[in-house]
C-alpha cells in the first residue's frame, strides 16, 4: 500500500514539474520586452514636425509608463541659482516636465514634454506609443535653443516589472589625451556640442585610466568620480604617484593636476607639478637611454650599502646609509614611472547622474584615422547648420513665449 501511494505521489510531482518547467526547457525563459532596445537614441532635427519612430517597442497587451528624468537640470542655470516662488509661496518649476495626454483610442498612449518658465508651459514634444512603436514629434514653433536641451533628459520606461532607461542623446567621443613625453602634459577638447551640457550640479568627471595605471593601483592615487562644480583652477583634481620605502613610509614622487572646461565645449588638460621646468627635465632624463647607466650604478650602490649594514649591529649603523638607500630607490622608482608615462593616454568620461541612471555625455576613447576624417566632415556640416540656426533664433522671443 505504501509503495502504491509513493508511486502515485511521484507521478503527481513529475506531472507538476512538466507543467511548471517544460515550457521553459523547450522555449526558454520569457524574454524581456526591452531586450535589444538601445541605451540611447539620436533625436531628429528640431526643424521638422514630422513624426518619426524613436524605437520599436512591442508590448502586446501590456501598457507602458514613462517618466522624464533630468528635466529640471536639462537647461544650465544662469545667474542666481535660487528657485523663484509664486504668489502662493510654492516653488515655480523651471525646465521640462512630462504629462500624459488623452489618446484617440485605447490602444494608443500619448505624452507631452513641456517647457516650464515663469509659471507658463509650452508643449515641445509629443510621444506616442501604439503597443508596437514609440514615436517622437517636435513642436517647431518653440525656439530651437529651448528644444535642444531636451537631449539631456532620460526616458524611464516601465512595462510590468521591467524598466528601461533611454537617453535622448548620443555621447560625444573625444580622442584620448596623449601625454607629451617631453613636458608631461596632455590636452584634449571637443567641438561645440549640438546639445548644450546640462546643469553642472548633475555632471561628474571620472578617470578610467592613465596609460597602464588605473584606479585601484596601490601606488597611484586617483580621484573618485567628482562633480564638475567642485573642480576649479584653485582646487584641481590630482593624480598622485607614490613610493613606499623599505620601512613602509609612503612619499609622493610627483602628481598631475587636471583642469576641466565644460561651458561651450568640453576640454581636459593634464598638467604636471607646478615646477614645470624641473618636471620637464626629469621627463627627458627618464626618456634618455643613458639613464639606464645611472640606474645600474645606483642599484650597485644600494646593494653595497645593504651588505655593509647586514654586517653591522643595529646601534652601529649610520642613518645616512639608510637615507641614501631610500633616496636612490625613490629616484629609480620616479624614472621608471615616468618612462611608463612617456606616451600614456588619459581615458575618462563626463556623465550626468540622474540618481536612477548615469548617462555618458563625453567618452574619451582612442580614435582611428577614419573616425578623425569623419569627425572633420561632420564639424563642417555642423558649422553651416549652426550659422543658419543662430540667424533663425534671433527672431524668436524665448522669455515671453511668443511662439
Amino acid at each position: 500500500m505504501k509503495s502504491f501511494i509513493f508511486r502515485k505521489v511521484s507521478i503527481l510531482v513529475f506531472i507538476w514539474f512538466l507543467v511548471s518547467f517544460f515550457p521553459l526547457l523547450v522555449f526558454g525563459a520569457e524574454k524581456s520586452i526591452f531586450e535589444g532596445v538601445p541605451q540611447f537614441v539620436v533625436l531628429p532635427e528640431s526643424t521638422s514636425e514630422k513624426e518619426v519612430e524613436l524605437l520599436p517597442l512591442l508590448t502586446g497587451d501590456k501598457a507602458i509608463e514613462i517618466e522624464l528624468l533630468g528635466g529640471q537640470t536639462a537647461v544650465p542655470v544662469k545667474g542666481s541659482s535660487k528657485k523663484k516662488k509664486n504668489a502662493g509661496g510654492e516653488e515655480e518649476l523651471s525646465g521640462f516636465t512630462l504629462e500624459q495626454d488623452e489618446a484617440k483610442d485605447e490602444n494608443t498612449s500619448v505624452w507631452k514634454i513641456k517647457f516650464n518658465q515663469k509659471g507658463r508651459k509650452a508643449t515641445c514634444v509629443m510621444l506616442t506609443h501604439d503597443k508596437k512603436t514609440l514615436t517622437f514629434k517636435w513642436r517647431t514653433k518653440v525656439p530651437a535653443k529651448i528644444l535642444q536641451p531636451i537631449g539631456n533628459c532620460v526616458l524611464k520606461i516601465t512595462c510590468g516589472e521591467d524598466t528601461h532607461y533611454l537617453a535622448l542623446r548620443e555621447p560625444m567621443t573625444l580622442e584620448t589625451a596623449v601625454m607629451n613625453p617631453k613636458t608631461g602634459s596632455a590636452t584634449a577638447k571637443t567641438s561645440k556640442p549640438e546639445i548644450p551640457f546640462p546643469d553642472p550640479s548633475v555632471m561628474f568627471f571620472e578617470i578610467v585610466n592613465l596609460g597602464k595605471f588605473a584606479p585601484g593601483n596601490a601606488m597611484v592615487e586617483f580621484p573618485p568620480a567628482t562633480n564638475v562644480s567642485e573642480i576649479s583652477p584653485k582646487e584641481p583634481l590630482q593624480i598622485k604617484f607614490n613610493f613606499k620605502d623599505s620601512n613602509g613610509n609612503v612619499n609622493e614622487l610627483f602628481h598631475f593636476n587636471l583642469a576641466l572646461g565644460f561651458k561651450t565645449n568640453f576640454s581636459v588638460s593634464l598638467l604636471p607639478d607646478n615646477n614645470m621646468g624641473q618636471f620637464s627635465a626629469m621627463m627627458q632624463q627618464a626618456m634618455d637611454p643613458q639613464s639606464d647607466i645611472v640606474i645600474t650604478k645606483l642599484r650597485k650602490e644600494i646593494n653595497n650599502i645593504k651588505q655593509k649594514l647586514d654586517k653591522q649591529e643595529g646601534w652601529k649603523r649610520n642613518a645616512a646609509d639608510t637615507t641614501k638607500i631610500s633616496q636612490s630607490q625613490q629616484f629609480i622608482a620616479c624614472i621608471e614611472k615616468l618612462r611608463e608615462l612617456g606616451k600614456a593616454d588619459l581615458k575618462a568620461r563626463l556623465y550626468a547622474d540622474y540618481g536612477d541612471v548615469k548617462v555618458d555625455l563625453v567618452v574619451m576613447e582612442p580614435i582611428s584615422e577614419e573616425q578623425k576624417i569623419a569627425a572633420k566632415q561632420n564639424k563642417k556640416k555642423k558649422g553651416k547648420k549652426e550659422t543658419k540656426r543662430e540667424s533663425e533664433e534671433q527672431e524668436d522671443s524665448v522669455g515671453g513665449f511668443k511662439f
